[in-house]
């Protein structure tokens, strides 16, 4: 008996040190999409001084195409009223965010967002 408790926790260990490491590179892969796919919006964005409907299709566009989220899991706040020169458009944005730990019931897996905010001052000129 307790050798075999001793085999499956010797098991959960290893998996578990096996796995992390790659599912944190994928998280990280993850926030880096994000990050990419905000930063090319708000620069469009701070040029039309505010979000259009065409610039938040092509993040949810690029985020369904680049790492397979659904529409429905992406949700979206944004600047979507035109804002003067100098004054601040903003976008927050969120996607599920995948497990750091194969055994979610013995670690703390964290949020289970990834969120990012991005503001930026408009540049549109009236």
């Amino acid at each position: 008996m307790n050798t075999t408790l001793a085999k499956w926790m010797t098991a959960i260990i290893a998996i578990t040190i096996i796995t992390t490491p790659i599912l944190m590179y994928l998280e990280a892969m993850e926030r880096e999409i994000v990050d990419v796919t905000l930063n090319e919006a708000t620069k469009k964005a701070a040029i039309d001084g505010y979000f259009t409907t065409e610039t938040l299709d092509s993040i949810t566009d690029n985020l369904v195409k680049r790492h397979k989220w659904s529409p429905d899991d992406i949700q979206m706040e944004a600047t979507t009223v035109p804002q003067p020169r100098n004054e601040y458009i903003e976008i927050t944005l969120s996607v599920p965010r995948g497990p750091l730990f194969l055994f979610e019931g013995l670690f703390d897996n964290g949020p289970k967002k990834i969120t990012k905010n991005v503001r930026v001052m408009s540049e549109a000129i009236n």
